[in-house]
């Protein structure tokens, strides 16, 4: 009896051994892909490469946010200038014709001489 339960604890030492080595080897390639994650990780936000995806990403959303503020204000950087060079043109055409235009004569002045009869 002893050698049936010798050897049914061997077969069963022998699975539970094929088991474990089988669950290190796993565990170990888990951890080697852990490792090339975290290392593809720090590599993706390395800035000093232009095109790593931390670079990428940033400049991205830079176009996509020049391109979102263009749609919906299509002259934004130049429309704030256009309004700032016409409101001060109109403030100075208007003070130049304040300036050619003499202000209002009194009545004795009104019409020149030779029409007062």
């Amino acid at each position: 009896m002893r050698s049936t339960r010798s050897r049914t604890t061997r077969c069963a030492n022998g699975a539970i051994a094929r088991f474990l080595k089988s669950l290190r080897e796993e565990l170990k390639d888990a951890d080697d892909d852990r490792a090339k994650q975290l290392s593809s990780a720090l590599a993706a936000l390395v800035s000093n490469d232009e095109n790593s995806p931390i670079n990428r990403l940033v400049r991205e959303t830079h176009q996509a946010r020049q391109a979102v503020l263009s749609a919906v204000n299509p002259d934004a950087p130049m429309g704030i200038m256009k309004a700032t060079l016409t409101t001060l043109l109109a403030d100075h055409a208007k003070s130049q014709t304040r300036a050619r235009t003499p202000g209002p004569r009194s009545s004795s002045c009104s019409q020149p001489r030779w029409m007062m009869g």
